[in-house]
């Protein structure tokens, strides 16, 4: 296919930039080709208009669609993130002098459903057979009756409205419904589970604590590599991500210790207690709506 270039014969603009009426451009064939003032306004109001309809569209499905109510805070954070200068952010850790601590326990938390013994076994295992003191911290479980005042104190009200009774979920039948009533209950039991234990952490004042999924599978020589990693970080870190999913790495902090841009999931995470602290205050002034 032959390409056309067009060529500007006569160019007038009026005095809000719009073309005028008579504005002539020709082609590499020498085709005269007129375009006419009518025919920009009439575009732009067909874009206008396009946009319009995409938006309540999408209105639409945010009002009706649990997918895209996950969708569009995910964006809006990811838009947030990439107005962050990384790059910056990571020279000025590199500059910072590595974290001292004089303790040598990890401090590990495992945390698990207290009807799923076997789901931690193996990690309760491997974590004996290596040496390492750990905890086992139950979680809240999102198939029991939740506490009214977590719900009221956590949960916005778009999330009060998913938080269906166990009564109504068993009068449901087996249905795509049935099964996103579920998943928010076990999802708000997952994020009460996590700020009981950050309450925990700000109370027991320990440096930092390790928190372990009880599904993760931990290598030879963790506690040994975990603890200098430790001896790597910046002197003001304040989270650590032991491997996560979706992840978008930024540079090399120091060996073995990547700056972490942002990730859907994880399967340990490293809390100081500054952290910890931090954390907790946000939950108090944050629904699980946000």
């Amino acid at each position: 296919m032959r390409e056309i270039h067009l060529l500007p014969l006569e160019t007038q603009t009026g005095a809000k930039g719009f073309p005028f009426t008579n504005t002539v451009t020709m082609n590499s064939k020498g085709i005269r080709i007129r375009r006419s003032r009518k025919r920009y306004r009439r575009k732009r109001a067909y874009l206008i208009f396009s946009l319009c309809g995409c938006l309540l569209f999408l209105i639409f499905l945010y009002r009706r669609e649990a997918t895209l109510n996950r969708a569009l805070p995910r964006f809006l954070r990811e838009v947030k993130r990439s107005s962050v200068n990384w790059g910056a952010r990571l020279v000025v850790a590199r500059s910072r002098p590595k974290y001292n601590t004089s303790s040598e326990e990890l401090n590990v938390f495992v945390i698990t459903l207290q009807r799923t013994p076997a789901r931690r076994a193996q990690l309760i295992h491997n974590l004996t057979q290596a040496g390492v003191a750990h905890k086992i911290f139950f979680a809240v479980d999102g198939l029991l009756p939740l506490n009214g005042d977590d719900i009221l104190k956590y949960a916005g009200l778009r999330k009060r409205s998913r938080l269906t009774s166990l009564d109504v979920l068993r009068a449901h039948s087996p249905s795509p419904e049935l099964d996103l009533m579920i998943h928010e209950r076990l999802r708000f039991g997952c994020y009460i589970s996590h700020v009981r234990l950050w309450e925990h952490l700000v109370n027991s004042e320990l440096p930092f604590a390790v928190i372990l999924e009880d599904d993760v599978i931990i290598l030879e020589r963790f506690d040994y590599s975990l603890r200098h990693l430790i001896r790597n970080l910046p002197d003001n870190w304040d989270i650590f991500y032991l491997n996560s999913c979706f992840s978008k790495l930024g540079g090399l902090l120091r060996p073995g210790i990547f700056q972490l841009r942002g990730a859907l999931c994880t399967y340990g995470v490293q809390l100081s207690a500054v952290r910890s602290q931090w954390i907790t205050c946000l939950t108090k002034r944050s629904s699980a709506d946000r």
